[in-house]
C-alpha cells in the first residue's frame, strides 16, 4: 500500500472504539466523546483555567463550560488567551485559558458531573489511542518482516494485542450502562490507573509506528494530543 493508498483508506479499529482516517480525526474523536446536555457539549475547564476544545464549537460558540462550580456558555465569555499549539491546530483543536480562572476550592471533591467530564476527556485519549493503532495497522499492512508478513510477527501481534487490552478495560469501565457505587475520591483513583495504562499504550504504539518516517505523521500527532489532555485534566 503506498502513501496515497494510506490517505485514502478508512477503516474501523478491531476494538470498535473508533474508526480512523490518516488525518487521524482528533476533532472529531473530541466531539464524540464530550458528555451533551440535550444538544448542548460540556467542556470541563482545569482547574488553572484551561480548555481544549474544537475549532468549530469555539468558532460557533456552541457548548458549555463547566469547572466544577458553575456551568455557563463560552459565548458569555469576553478576553479568552487562545494559545497556539501548531499540531492542535492542524487537527481541528484549539488550547484556552480563561483570562481570570477560578480554581476548584482546595479539599473540594469532585461533583459527579465534573467526574462524568473527566472520564469523556481519559475516553478521548482512548479514541486517540484507537485511531491511531488502525493507523498503525494500516502502514504494516503488506509490510515483509523475516519470512512472513510484519503483522503475523508474534512481538507485533503482542504488542496489538496488549493496546487492545487496555482499550478494551477503558471501554468497560466507561460504558454508560454502569452504575458508579465508588465514592469520587475511588473515581479519581480509577481514573489515575487508566491514565498509566494508557501511557503504557501509546508507548507501545510508538514503537509500532516507528520507522520510515511515519511516526512523524498521524500517529505522532494521537500521542502528542493525548500528552496534552493528560497535562490539562489528569495531574498526579
Amino acid at each position: 500500500m503506498n502513501r496515497d493508498e494510506e490517505n485514502q483508506s478508512v477503516a474501523t479499529a478491531d476494538n470498535g472504539i473508533a474508526s480512523a482516517s490518516a488525518d487521524l480525526g482528533a476533532e472529531r474523536l473530541l466531539e464524540k466523546s464530550l458528555f451533551q446536555i440535550k444538544d448542548k457539549m460540556i467542556v470541563p475547564i482545569n482547574s488553572n483555567g484551561y480548555i481544549m476544545i474544537t475549532q468549530r464549537l469555539l468558532q460557533e460558540l456552541d457548548c458549555f463550560l463547566y469547572d466544577g462550580n458553575e456551568l455557563f456558555s463560552i459565548a458569555e465569555l469576553e478576553n479568552l488567551n487562545l494559545i497556539q499549539d501548531s499540531i492542535l491546530h492542524l487537527e481541528g483543536l484549539q488550547l484556552l485559558r480563561l483570562p481570570q480562572p477560578k480554581s476548584l476550592q482546595e479539599g473540594k471533591q469532585e461533583d459527579p458531573l465534573y467526574s462524568e467530564l473527566l472520564e469523556r476527556m481519559l475516553l478521548y485519549r482512548a479514541e486517540l489511542c484507537a485511531a491511531g493503532l488502525e493507523l498503525v495497522r494500516q502502514h504494516l499492512s503488506g509490510r515483509i518482516s523475516g519470512n512472513g508478513p510484519t503483522l503475523q510477527n508474534q512481538l507485533v501481534k503482542g504488542n496489538f494485542t496488549d493496546i487492545l487490552t487496555i482499550l478494551e478495560m477503558i471501554k468497560s469501565t466507561s460504558n454508560d450502562r454502569i452504575e458508579y457505587s465508588c465514592s469520587p475520591v475511588d473515581r479519581a483513583s480509577l481514573r489515575a490507573m487508566l491514565h498509566q495504562e494508557l501511557d503504557r499504550a501509546f508507548g507501545l504504539l510508538q514503537k509500532l509506528g516507528g520507522g520510515h518516517g511515519y511516526v512523524k505523521g498521524p500517529i505522532m500527532y494521537s500521542f502528542y494530543i493525548s500528552q496534552a489532555v493528560k497535562n490539562i485534566y489528569y495531574m498526579p
